[in-house]
């Protein structure tokens, strides 16, 4: 676009129904990104903001050569259209933005911005973007979770060799598929940061950005652009956006609406597990506080008086607030081992004098529990595309902040796990937090805080947790009883909905009860969600994305024999994690 155009650019009267493909002029050096909007009608988003194709009255005041050349084009580019495409729906005069002002979500921020043309609202969008490093806090912020609390045991039930290079080899494996998912992101995407057929470069002004114009579908269809020779493309038939966004989009980018339902259906069991090592967590936190208190009856009153209440507001505000003292209680976790370990001479309990450990398993059969266990340590990947759409320049910066997310997580997991089992050897419990109650010559007024924020932890995730899950549900049967259950958009909760919420935490609590063991819910969630979700799906959905990008005449990028071989070696590790992994979770007692 030259400089100096006014919020709309003009597209010819006589053109087809539907939009032109529209070149950008003044960008020869900068490829662009083409697409073409199917429906007048439709509003989409792009880097947080919406905007639609509307009919208004605008003027345009751009220099007659500039519009001449702009109008030349579009015509060359609108014969490319097939006359199947074109319907009676009256032709938009102008495209523009859809506000002066958007309200933009970028992150965990909500911004407000405005400009005279949609490559303003780009520019002023892409500086709210994450910077590298907090990128990076941010992977760290959703890996070190509560897993940390049984890596002591983990790290027990392994030995230190066999442990040491599990961690490795679940650390290295979670970063590479992490950096696939990446790549499957990028394809498409007007961001993507690559030279090589995958987008634009990265947009980074008024007079740089591509004005992309959104397609229903693309696959099979795809046209070249006149002015680079590139293929427009989407790879998300059913969307509004021309690129990927979420897992979910691109599990069915890859293969199809089954394969969204199939990982939807994952994240649901994994969610749910998840809420009911909730519940184990608390229980166990104030039994360790309190050890004359009975667990199954503490089980049923904390989700009666405490966790259940919390699912019944409509809104998480207040929670999602609150969700910091996980990040507290984590870093407090650490910094008291090693303060403990550190203040005592006694055995067990002391770093100066270790309890007895072993190099290798002292009982291979255990080593199965802990291979569900350190992979359900290692998994985010469900967050990371929200991560990646949040970074100014993901395709470039997204693998260096996994890079350092990951060496930086195996370091600390080592330290943590070694320090736990250094300190309590074979004795090693579940969660580590069970072994400071025991150590009289522990500071009790620090391990107490320390439980006790443990315990808070799962009190204030558990309706974060669940909500998908009643979300879900509600919806359903709002489809089936409309009259009876408001829809889950509702900004307040129906009668209708408290049954509902009721009976998936009773669901919770009972499978808490027939399941005790808080390492053996990690296992079972490491094994049977992590090892498809963290490892082997990302592997299979980046070959098959790069393979339909191929067919449509686009450059994927070269694959190289290490993509193959670590690739394949990643399919083959994840699938036996999943065995192993089950295995041991199922058997462990």
């Amino acid at each position: 676009m030259a400089k100096g155009a006014p919020g709309a650019i003009p597209i010819p009267a006589n053109a087809t129904p539907e939009p032109p493909l529209i070149h950008t002029p003044d960008d020869s050096e900068a490829p662009s990104t083409i697409g073409r909007r199917s429906r007048v009608s439709r509003v989409g988003t792009w880097y947080g903001f919406s905007w639609s194709l509307t009919d208004v009255n605008t003027q345009p005041s751009l220099p007659e050569s500039e519009e001449s050349s702009i109008l030349h084009e579009a015509n060359e580019q609108t014969a490319l259209l097939s006359p199947s495409s074109r319907s009676e729906t009256p032709v938009p005069k102008t495209y523009q933005s859809t506000e002066r002002a958007h309200s933009v979500e970028s992150g965990s921020a909500s911004v407000t911005i405005e400009g005279d043309t949609l490559e303003d609202d780009i520019a002023a969008v892409l500086q709210q973007k994450s910077s590298p490093l907090q990128a990076t806090l941010n992977m760290l912020n959703v890996l070190m979770g509560v897993a940390v609390l049984s890596l002591p045991f983990s790290m027990a039930s392994s030995g230190f060799l066999v442990g040491t290079f599990l961690l490795l080899a679940y650390c290295s494996t979670a970063a590479y598929t992490a950096k696939l998912l990446g790549k499957c992101l990028s394809y498409g995407r007007p961001n993507s940061g690559s030279g090589k057929g995958v987008g634009p470069p990265t947009l980074q002004g008024r007079d740089s950005a591509q004005t992309v114009i959104e397609n229903e579908s693309l696959l099979g269809d795809s046209r070249p652009s006149v002015s680079s020779g590139k293929l427009p493309y989407s790879l998300l038939p059913s969307s509004g956006v021309p690129f990927l966004t979420t897992y979910a989009d691109v599990s069915e980018a890859a293969f199809g609406i089954g394969a969204r339902t199939f990982i939807a259906s994952l994240f649901s069991f994994e969610l749910f597990a998840a809420a009911t090592a909730c519940v184990v967590l608390l229980a166990d936190s104030l039994v360790a506080l309190w050890p004359s208190w009975d667990e199954t009856t503490v089980k049923v009153a904390a989700t009666a008086l405490v966790l259940f209440p919390t699912t019944l507001p409509r809104s998480l505000a207040i929670l999602s607030y609150a969700s910091i003292i996980g990040v507290v209680s984590m870093l407090n976790l650490i910094a008291i081992l090693f303060f403990n370990g550190l203040s005592t001479n006694e055995t067990p309990g002391s770093l100066w004098n270790p309890a007895p450990t072993s190099v290798l398993p002292s009982a291979w059969s255990s080593v199965p529990l802990a291979v569900g266990l350190f992979v359900c340590s290692v998994d985010a990947h469900a967050i990371f595309p929200g991560i990646f759409s949040d970074m100014a320049e993901p395709a470039v910066q997204f693998p260096k902040a996994i890079n350092r997310s990951y060496t930086f997580l195996f370091f600390c997991y080592v330290a943590v796990a070694s320090a736990g089992y250094l300190c309590f050897g074979s004795g090693t419990l579940p969660e580590i937090t069970q072994n400071f109650a025991q150590v009289a010559s522990y500071n009790q007024i620090f391990n107490k805080i320390t439980i006790f924020l443990v315990a808070i932890n799962p009190a204030c995730k558990f309706a974060l947790i669940l909500g998908p899950v009643n979300y879900n549900i509600e919806y359903s049967f709002h489809q089936w009883f409309p009259n009876a259950v408001d829809s889950p958009l509702s900004p307040t909760s129906s009668i209708g909905s408290i049954p509902i919420r009721f009976t998936t935490s009773a669901l919770v609590l009972i499978v808490s009860l027939l399941f005790p063991r808080f390492s053996q819910i990690l296992a079972i969630m490491g094994a049977a969600c992590s090892s498809i979700i963290c490892i082997v799906f990302p592997v299979l959905c980046f070959w098959r994305i790069r393979a339909k990008v191929a067919a449509m005449g686009v450059d994927p990028g070269a694959a190289t024999w290490f993509d193959v071989v670590a690739g394949t070696l990643a399919v083959i590790f994840g699938a036996l994690t999943f065995v192993v992994g089950s295995y041991g979770a199922i058997m462990h007692h």
